[in-house]
């Protein structure tokens, strides 16, 4: 029997650490509201099951437990058939737990537990009917003695059989019966009705019958043994059928596997006690989860689910924000494209998307065609170009940087606590901490939207904008605008070069290559014809960059969107994993009841 027992502590340690495993996942910080509020039992059953596993003997423990007056002490008297417990009258009698032992037996760890050697009274034997037990006589159940409620709670923990016993008056006594409900679940149970000698059969009949209801009804102790039974009787050598019942039950502990049997049972009660737990634990969040969404009965679910979707809402709103500035900015943007497309067109054309704006270009026609003077034309164009390039570098630092892109963390602060306000609180519901689980936080949202913004506008500014300010200059383009230019430049010279060439040489020209010599109002004729050419193919180039800039922004919010959507799926990852964690313990813990029988049936030795 030794082996087969020392396997049953080995698959119960075995199951204990797997439980620690999902106790530490659901105990973890923030810890839950409904935890911490049955922090005693939970405590208690944790070191029920601890006081269990530190039992490898082969000498089944059994504490006599009941009300005062009982007849407990004589009783286990009665049963080892010597008198080492003191009987009397005075209420109560046992004051301290009296525990008889065989001869050898290891109770170190008991005996500590119970507060060392001068708390507890052993008595060593190796005679009478229970040679292989530890038999301990408890004090009362309904004792107003505080410090001997927890003596008794102590020894039941220890324990792997409570015989209950009661008399007429103790049978359905509160205390007493509150008592057992802690352990009915969790250990093997045998009922006495003890002094049988003062009642008729009658009486005893009924009152023997009220304690078979508690013990079926009440305790769910179907196959328990209940008799009765006069102790003061079976002390003097005439005991009843109660007494040799009970005798021959307990007698039956030392037959192969049976106590491997009942310390199974007693695990599997306790899990059955903390699966009730954790069953009664996923209820109580259950109600918190129905009272932000009625609909749903998961607490770790729902507030995923809040958490998502509020989450969703948020992101939308700061993409259409951010939709509204990338608008409010779209000139901003086309000057950033022109220039990008004027820095890789060199020539006219180029020279012409950088020259001022519309009202120093006239102003230099003006003058041009007033004063028919080139150089105040040229001097009031350079003027506007550098006083438009001033204004214009000023604008493109600005938008280079996104300034005016990106809400401020007040302004996201400011949408995150309307927005986010429901998965807030039901976290704040469940764990006093709105933040817990690693609910994302204002600063954490307004930090990933300016980095998933300043990302996106990177890209912008390094590769879109370059690739658009490509084909804004083109090859075919600047053929188109730049060649009439080069012609009507080659046609000046020309006639530059005709008034200086001797006139022999203009003579010895073919007649198709004649030209007349450069004079002022050509030369002023010319130039307006460049102006206005390069005003026309000026506008139309901005008016293609114009629909190209419009693209690019849309591109430009499109990929903040994508940015974003992503952001719903990685600011709450954090979130979801440890919620599945918990929920997976807390199902876990649900289940352990299957799980605990599946594998201590497993155990060839507590197989019944």
């Amino acid at each position: 029997m030794t082996d087969s027992l020392a396997d049953l502590g080995l698959v119960l340690q075995q199951l204990r650490r797997d439980l620690d495993r999902e106790l530490a996942v659901l105990d973890a910080p923030p810890v839950l509201r409904d935890v911490d509020a049955t922090r005693v039992l939970l405590d208690r059953l944790l070191a029920d099951l601890d006081a269990q596993l530190e039992r490898h003997s082969n000498a089944a423990v059994i504490t006599l437990v009941g009300a005062t007056g009982a007849g407990k002490s004589t009783l286990l008297n009665a049963l080892v058939g010597a008198e080492i417990a003191i009987a009397g009258t005075t209420r109560p009698t046992t004051t301290k737990p009296v525990l008889y032992r065989p001869k050898g037996a290891d109770t170190r760890a008991l005996i500590d537990e119970l507060g060392g050697s001068d708390a507890v009274t052993v008595v060593d034997s190796d005679h009478g009917l229970f040679r292989e037990h530890i038999l301990i006589d408890a004090p009362d159940t309904n004792s107003y003695a505080r410090e001997h409620h927890r003596t008794v709670a102590r020894l039941a923990e220890r324990s792997d059989v409570l015989i209950v016993v009661a008399h007429r008056q103790s049978v359905a006594e509160m205390m007493s019966v509150e008592f057992i409900d802690q352990f009915a679940k969790r250990r093997h149970l045998c009922f006495v009705l003890n002094r049988r000698d003062e009642l008729d059969d009658a009486a005893t009949q009924t009152v023997l019958n009220q304690l078979s209801e508690f013990a079926e009804g009440r305790w769910n102790q179907n196959q328990a043994v209940v008799v009765a039974t006069s102790a003061k009787n079976a002390l003097a050598g005439h005991p009843d059928d109660g007494f040799r019942t009970l005798s021959r039950h307990l007698e039956s502990l030392v037959e192969d596997g049976a106590l491997g049997r009942i310390r199974r049972d007693n695990a599997l009660g306790l899990c059955s006690t903390l699966a009730t737990w954790a069953e009664a634990l996923r209820e109580r969040l259950a109600e918190r989860s129905r009272a932000t969404d009625p609909a749903e009965s998961d607490a770790f679910v729902c507030l995923l689910h809040s958490t998502k979707t509020h989450l969703t809402e948020l992101l939308t709103q700061l993409k259409e924000e951010l939709a509204r500035r990338l608008e409010l900015q779209a000139r901003d943007i086309e000057l950033l494209l022109w220039n990008e497309c004027a820095r890789r067109w060199q020539g006219p054309g180029g020279l012409a998307l950088r020259a001022g704006g519309l009202t120093g270009i006239g102003l230099g026609a003006g003058a041009m065609v007033a004063r028919r003077s080139p150089w105040i034309a040229a001097g009031a164009a350079a003027g506007s170009m550098l006083v438009d390039r001033a204004q214009s570098g000023l604008r493109e630092r600005r938008i280079e940087s996104g300034h005016g892109l990106v809400p401020t963390h007040h302004e996201i602060a400011s949408w995150y606590r309307t927005t986010m306000s429901a998965p807030r609180l039901l976290a704040q519901d469940l764990t006093g901490n709105p933040e817990a689980f690693h609910l994302p936080t204002a600063d954490q949202v307004a930090d990933q939207a300016h980095g998933a913004i300043e990302s996106v506008w990177s890209r912008f500014l390094q590769r879109d904008l370059a690739e658009a300010g490509a084909r804004g200059a083109s090859f075919w383009q600047r053929l188109c605008v730049d060649g009439p230019v080069y012609l009507v430049l080659g046609w000046i010279v020309l006639q530059a070069l005709a008034g200086v060439l001797p006139a022999a040489w203009l003579d010895a020209l073919p007649g198709v290559l004649h030209v007349d010599a450069l004079t002022t109002d050509r030369l002023i004729n010319s130039g307006i014809v460049l102006f206005a050419w390069l005003l026309i193919a000026r506008g139309l180039v901005r008016w293609r960059l114009r629909g190209i800039a419009r693209r690019l922004t849309g591109r430009v919010a499109e990929h903040a969107q994508n940015e974003f959507d992503q952001l719903t799926h990685t600011l709450p990852e954090a979130l979801q994993r440890e919620l599945a964690e918990r929920e997976a313990a807390l199902e876990h813990l649900v289940q352990l009841d299957d799980l605990w029988q599946s594998r201590l049936q497993a155990n060839p030795t507590t197989r019944t």
